[in-house]
């Protein structure tokens, strides 16, 4: 009976030995299965995986099984290789099926000749990916992840056979030469190596999204129909096997098939920066919050006893986020309810659930309060970034990916991020200055996003849009350049020192109070909510008593955001209704927040 080392230490011997037992056809199924069962039979089997996002390379051994929290930021076209080739060997006349499944290389006898024209011989396609670590992930995630990791390091100083040592895509570019294919499309995206091919020396475009972020990227390979369930921007975990050999660096030469040299470049880095890993399991990550499962339904324990606590655990975040507001508790009402927003559904072009907020009345000289909230967002939630909108960041960033077709990839920019990633937009940095055309396209692209939730890439002959669910709060002194969907005045309640109320919060948030606010946001949006039929005609008739009263006191828009206030309010309550109680106080905060606005 295998044990778990052996499974993650040597995943291509079980890949082998499940050929050898069945048929071609077979082992396929039986291959996944069995890496499937092991691997997601209990939490703690995942956990002694070893994880590509925080192993030092040195430490992960050559063809083991890793696994990767990643976010897709590219795809690839697709790639062939050999799914089962038969092989004599020259020496013995025995003939042997091998698989080039989750795998690059072959490393066996030198006497071993590939039959190209073998009935048994099958070529497929898998689909690539390029993987980077997911943006804006928040410390507190990345340790948590860290600390549940049960690896034990093991080095990759075990030397590779010394025997017949080949790419496999050689043996498929042979093949295509035997067949005297013309169907370009069909070919392979990588080309063929070659022995004393020199490593490539020209710096590697890692392409993060957003600037400073550090950390692994890989070429994430899927077989059969995965890789067609896969989009732009999707997070996920791939439990794979990693390939690092540095043959697979090969030169680039006027053979090298129908690639560009940059396109070339692009899509074969050297393996010792952008490792390979050939996805075994992949699945689609609902949160990274390491103090959950990543996938939860709305039947799930964890939800339902959140449901429990989430009114003591909303009085204790309010609390804390009136103290960072110099204690303004309508600022902080409204700072929870965008904390919990989410877009659950779209409608034409709404984006419905979207919750976008501006605190106005914060000064250039309020850094610290700047600083504080910015601290205090990232101590909650799973994803964050902070964009200060100085005029340098807005003409000099590349907000939009762009689609370059000389190396046929796709350059990140700022706003590809992940769902529930929440954006800080700080306006409280600008100064005077104009703006350039690369400017004004980037505050464009802001604003659609924080209007309709979408980013448009620029393909340069088309601009796609992508939608996106990307919580946005924007700090500025007066109204922002944006349209928010909620703007909020920032009152000083009392002239107690924000210093003293930051050390308050410090005292006050324990670890586990922090567990259980990291955990009551994640999960608390998940709930479904609906309003009764009762309650809906009580909404309506508000509606019209009020515009009867005074026509200019609730216009369409006016009710539409009473709507999401009341929804927000009813879900951080732990309630999936609306009741007359929440609707009464949905009405009061709106009315108090429409009393601090400019006449």
């Amino acid at each position: 009976m295998p044990g778990i080392r052996d499974w993650i230490g040597e995943p291509l011997y079980f890949v082998s030995s499940y050929l050898d037992q069945f048929s071609a056809d077979q082992y396929r199924e039986k291959t996944l299965n069995f890496f499937t069962k092991n691997i997601t039979s209990t939490e703690e089997s995942k956990q002694w995986i070893p994880s590509f996002n925080s192993t030092p390379l040195d430490n992960i051994k050559c063809n083991s099984l890793v696994r990767f929290r990643c976010m897709v930021q590219d795809m690839f076209g697709p790639e062939l290789y050999y799914d089962v080739f038969d092989t004599e060997n020259t020496a013995t006349g025995e003939r042997k099926l091998l698989t080039g499944r989750y795998q690059d290389v072959t490393s066996e006898n030198e006497n071993l000749n590939i039959l190209h024209n073998s009935p048994v011989t099958k070529m497929s396609e898998r689909h690539v990916f390029y993987c980077v670590p997911i943006p804006g992930e928040t410390e507190w995630v990345k340790q948590g992840h860290q600390a549940m990791c049960m690896a034990p390091d093991v080095s990759c100083s075990s030397a590779p056979s010394q025997g017949f040592k080949r790419s496999l895509e050689d043996d498929v570019g042979e093949e295509m030469e035997l067949q005297a294919t013309d169907d370009s499309s069909k070919r392979s995206r990588s080309a063929p190596a070659t022995e004393g091919s020199s490593v490539v020396t020209s710096q590697v475009q890692m392409n993060f999204p957003l600037p400073g972020e550090t950390g692994p990227a890989a070429l994430v390979k899927m077989y059969d129909d995965v890789g067609d369930k896969m989009k732009i921007n999707d997070v996920i975990e791939v439990y794979g096997v990693i390939s690092l050999d540095p043959s697979l660096v090969p030169v680039h030469t006027e053979d090298s098939e129908m690639l560009s040299a940059e396109e070339h470049k692009a899509h074969n880095p050297p393996p010792s920066l952008v490792p390979r890993i050939h996805a075994i399991y992949v699945n689609k990550i609902q949160t990274s919050n390491p103090l959950l499962p990543a996938s939860i339904d709305n039947s799930s324990q964890e939800l339902a006893a959140i449901k429990t606590e989430a009114c003591e655990i909303r009085e204790n975040l309010l609390g804390l986020l009136e103290h960072a507001l110099h204690g303004d508790k309508l600022c902080a009402e409204y700072m929870l309810l965008h904390l919990l927003s989410s877009v659950y559904m779209r409608r034409d072009t709404i984006a419905v659930g979207k919750f976008s907020l501006n605190i106005t009345g914060v000064n250039a000289n309020e850094q610290l309060l700047v600083n504080s909230l910015v601290e205090l967002i990232q101590q909650f939630v799973a994803t964050s970034y902070y964009l200060p909108m100085s005029l340098d960041n807005l003409n000099k960033l590349k907000f939009t990916p762009v689609k370059d077709y000389d190396s046929d990839r796709l350059v990140s920019g700022v706003l590809q991020l992940p769902n529930r990633c929440h954006l800080i937009l700080d306006e409280t940095v600008m100064q005077p200055g104009q703006l350039d055309v690369a400017g004004v396209k980037n505050l464009e692209a802001l604003g659609n996003l924080v209007r309709w939730q979408k980013v448009k890439y620029d393909f340069k002959y088309s601009n796609p849009e992508f939608e996106t669910d990307v919580p946005v709060i924007c700090l500025s002194e007066g109204k922002s350049l944006l349209n928010f969907d909620s703007t909020v005045p920032l009152q000083i309640e009392n002239s107690l020192n924000l210093k003293s109320r930051l050390e308050a919060i410090k005292t006050y948030l324990s670890p586990a109070l922090l567990d259980k606010i990291r955990i009551y946001l994640t999960l608390i949006p998940r709930l479904n909510y609906e309003i009764s039929e009762e309650m809906t005609q009580m909404a309506q008739e508000d509606f019209v008593k009020t515009r009867q009263a005074n026509k200019d006191a609730m216009t369409p828009e006016d009710f539409q955001s009473l709507l999401v206030v009341s929804r927000l309010l009813s879900l951080s309550c732990g309630l999936s209704n609306l009741s007359a109680d929440v609707w009464a106080k949905a009405k009061v905060l709106e009315e108090c927040r429409k009393s601090r606005l400019p006449k």
